[in-house]
């Protein structure tokens, strides 16, 4: 494995482990590591289906592009947990100081789990589309902030937009860089992070550091 991937695969077990520990008390162990990244990729990426933004895009634009999953949310939120929701996943737009995607996807039953952690104990007949939601966003935020928060310096703000959720077989995944397989308590979690200004900015951290040595 190059020191690319290994930094990127260490941040992102970093993130989901400490995430997992402190808002669902979980011990979480890598089951498979399904590391894609791509050491080199030409041309200029277009935005998912995630929700994520397109590397070029200006500030504005990727804000408008992650608060486009309202429609599907409000639909989802309208829905009977144990009524039809199998599978879910969810992605945040990465839009400070770089460009990318990350998306998470799990079964619904660990969505519940989670919700009960968060919020404590609920009940399957108080358990409501909306508040599994809120719990998905919260974790995908605070992953993929502390992910972000292991790639730059110190001194560096990230932004993140709005999260994105949908139900079913999630979509085609853009320009991958790294994927991971996660077990949460006998359940599996899959963890994606999308886009080449992740995988430029692990790349050039690594010429800066083999220059100074």
């Amino acid at each position: 494995m190059s020191q690319s991937a290994e930094r990127l695969k260490k941040a992102l077990l970093e993130a989901v482990s400490t995430t997992m520990e402190n808002m669902a008390f979980e011990q979480v162990e890598l089951i498979d590591n399904e590391n894609n990244l791509q050491e080199e990729i030409s041309g200029e990426a277009p935005a998912d289906e995630f929700g994520g933004v397109d590397e070029g895009a200006t500030d504005e634009q990727a804000e408008n592009q992650s608060e486009s999953s309202d429609e599907a949310v409000e639909d989802l939120e309208q829905t009977s947990v144990n009524q039809v929701i199998q599978n879910l996943w969810t992605s945040i737009a990465i839009i400070k100081p770089i460009h990318g995607t990350m998306i998470l996807e799990f079964k619904c039953g660990y969505a519940q789990k989670l919700t009960e952690a968060i919020y404590g104990e609920i009940g399957d007949d108080n358990l409501s589309a909306s508040t599994v939601l809120d719990a998905v966003a919260e974790l995908i935020n605070t992953i993929s902030g502390r992910f972000i928060d292991e790639l730059i310096s110190a001194d560096k703000e990230f932004e993140l937009g709005l999260p994105n959720t949908g139900e079913g077989d999630t979509p085609e995944i853009e320009n991958e860089v790294i994927s991971l397989l996660f077990d949460l308590g006998g359940y599996t979690m899959r963890a994606v992070v999308s886009g080449n200004d992740i995988l430029n900015l692990v790349s050039e951290k690594k010429k800066i550091k083999e220059n100074v040595s």
